[in-house]
């Protein structure tokens, strides 16, 4: 996504969206791997929303990323 310059947050939002369906098929066929994988690919997504995307100037795009992969890691721990 970055190389046809995609919104930083964009990115964050989809990291943690695979890292969420990850996590939902790993328990649907029983699959540890699956949700490990999930929850490294949460934790890197959620790294880089706080860091890297937290630097650009629009603060209302970076309120709703916060809140919409907030929500997003609130769903995987009700899933776990």
């Amino acid at each position: 996504l970055y190389s046809y310059e995609a919104n930083p947050y964009l990115i964050s939002g989809a990291l943690l969206l695979i890292a969420t369906s990850s996590i939902l098929l790993g328990f649907c066929i029983k699959i540890p791997g699956f949700r490990q994988f999930g929850l490294v690919l949460a934790l890197f997504g959620a790294i880089k929303l706080v860091i890297a995307d937290s630097t650009y100037n629009n603060k209302l795009i970076q309120a709703v990323s916060f809140l919409l992969c907030g929500i997003l890691c609130f769903i995987i721990s009700l899933v776990y």
